[in-house]
């Protein structure tokens, strides 16, 4: 766990501080003491992520931070894919006012790869969907983006997305999953990312793209 996304503000867990980083009030370097300080810490990013672009969070056990961190949430695991169509182009979803991809929360005991497969059929309607590879995100362990939020009780939530790479087939039989907010599905070239979709989604979904595209 390196970078999570506070309410879109991205949060970097370092064993290091960052000598050269410019001195702006928009960006926070802060030493990790102590778990009982971690909470008052993330309590201030999550009030005032509207004036900070970037926070990073260091202590010589890398190990050790991450897991208090966690401590501070509860942990959700969930999964999700790019699809690609025959034409190079990938799918997207919109939800709730943003571009988006299919992903959903991992059931218990579930294969990742199932799970990830299982989302895109419920949210798409695609079924004929294969699995290539992991998407390896920038900044993460791996093909893990992580963003916290609160749920409809106020728990601090951190969820955990694991990301593939996938193919379909027979793209011609989707359908918007409405009941969870989907209203519309559309193919898009990579190439045309830039115009409006990047500028309406959440950062992590911008980190999985351009993995994806970088690596495609």
């Amino acid at each position: 766990m390196h970078k999570i996304f506070i309410n879109g503000t991205p949060l970097y867990l370092l064993n290091n501080p960052i000598p050269s980083l410019p001195q702006r009030k928009d960006i926070l370097q802060v030493t990790y003491k102590n778990n009982a300080e971690l909470k008052d810490i993330i309590s201030f990013v999550e009030q005032n992520t509207a004036s900070l672009t970037e926070v990073y969070l260091w202590g010589a056990n890398l190990n050790q931070v991450q897991a208090d961190f966690a401590r501070n949430y509860e942990l959700i695991d969930a999964a999700g894919g790019v699809v690609y169509n025959p034409n190079g182009e990938i799918l997207l979803i919109y939800r709730k006012g943003r571009w988006d991809l299919p992903k959903g929360k991992v059931e218990i005991q579930e294969p990742l790869e199932t799970a990830a497969l299982r989302e895109v059929a419920e949210e798409t309607g695609l079924t004929d969907v294969i699995v290539q590879q992991p998407i390896v995100i920038a900044d993460s362990q791996g093909n893990i983006t992580f963003h916290t939020y609160h749920d409809s009780k106020k728990l601090r939530i951190l969820k955990a997305t694991y990301w593939y790479e996938m193919r379909c087939a027979d793209c011609s039989n989707m359908a918007p999953q409405q009941e969870e907010g989907i209203t519309a599905l559309e193919w898009v070239a990579p190439q045309n990312l830039q115009k409006g979709y990047l500028q309406n989604t959440y950062p992590s979904i911008r980190d999985v793209l351009a993995s994806a595209t970088v690596s495609h």
